[in-house]
């Protein structure tokens, strides 16, 4: 049910989020998912790990509680790269729990395109709308004067893209 509108399902949006090394990147925020997802596990033959991330803050409140954020590259669709997150709360805070996996970003193959390439643009635009910056702009100046690093920490690859977009 949509509030307002009666039991009417919302028409899928098809937005173009970023556009990132020469290719179309697609952000859960600003489009629907394509195919309707029954099952949310990621446990294929055709899903690769990119990384994992420590995130100081991922839920908000008083006190923020940290955790970590898996990514999966998933390949099954065809034609196209999906990222899917893996979020786990600190056990400190909220008690053992299974980490909770959905889809975040996705992009088109490219012609001479590899898991690593679809990987880093999928990740970038992920941090991109994580760190709030805004159309037009590849840098936050939110963590300016900050040693974030000493919060954070993760795979080199996904430190990496975080310090273009922070540093």
């Amino acid at each position: 049910m949509i509030i307002g509108g009666g039991n009417e399902e919302e028409a899928p949006k098809f937005e173009v989020y970023r556009h990132i090394d020469d290719a179309d990147v697609y952000h859960v925020n600003t489009s629907s998912f394509f195919p309707q997802i029954k099952d949310e596990s990621i446990v294929n033959r055709r899903s690769y790990s990119i990384g994992e991330i420590y995130h100081p803050y991922l839920m908000f409140g008083m006190p923020n509680i940290g955790g970590t954020i898996k990514l999966h590259i998933d390949t099954r669709f065809e034609g196209y790269y999906v990222l899917w997150a893996g979020a786990k709360l600190d056990e400190w805070a909220s008690g053992p729990s299974e980490r909770f996996w959905d889809v975040v970003t996705w992009t088109p193959k490219m012609p001479k395109d590899s898991i690593k390439r679809a990987s880093y643009r999928l990740a970038k635009a992920l941090f991109l709308q994580m760190d709030g910056v805004e159309d037009g702009n590849w840098k936050t100046d939110l963590f300016q004067n900050e040693n974030w690093e000493e919060e954070w920490w993760g795979s080199s690859m996904l430190m990496d893209i975080l310090r273009e977009i922070r540093d």
